[in-house]
């Protein structure tokens, strides 16, 4: 075929396994399906990257395999069967590994509220005591000025009994 390269596009594969008259778009209709449901998944062009170039060393894996077998005298469904169980294997880790990632973003990001909220305690105890001695400041300083006024209102009361009110009464 005419294959692409460093003009820009995918390289040619060679795909010649000696089977039923090489490989058909049919037969690679279920590397394409897999390919656009891995790269849809993609969040950035380098993870896309590293899905592309895992899925075309398994094409590439499953491709020895083929002609391997059809170079040895064997079972070819054999083999086949062995490249889907090896996928299917090879799909189970990323699945896997995909969602040890969602658990590993999910624990992180609660260690960060759980730290988010350690701070923001530690500054309410903080705030909590400062309230604390202010108001024990308060009420040392309401007694002391009740004392005072106590004072004050004896030292008029003595004032009052005195010459003053004795002249007041004339």
């Amino acid at each position: 075929g005419g294959g692409r390269g460093k003009d820009g596009g995918p390289p040619a594969v060679a795909c010649d396994v000696p089977s039923a008259g090489g490989v058909t778009s049919e037969a690679m209709a279920p590397w394409a399906d897999e390919m656009v449901r891995r790269l849809q998944a993609c969040r950035s062009p380098e993870e896309a990257r590293v899905r592309c170039a895992e899925l075309l060393a398994g094409f590439a894996s499953d491709q020895r395999r083929l002609q391997q077998t059809h170079q040895q005298p064997g079972d070819a469904s054999a083999a086949v069967a062995a490249a889907a169980q090896a996928r299917q294997q090879e799909e189970r880790l990323r699945t896997l590994q995909g969602a040890n990632s969602v658990l590993l973003r999910g624990f992180r990001s609660l260690y960060q509220k759980q730290r988010d909220a350690e701070a923001q305690r530690q500054r309410a105890e903080e705030a909590c005591a400062l309230m604390a001695a202010e108001l024990k400041r308060s009420q040392e300083q309401v007694h002391s000025l009740e004392r005072a006024k106590s004072s004050l209102q004896y030292h008029l009361q003595l004032m009052g009994t005195g010459p003053v009110s004795a002249a007041g009464g004339m």
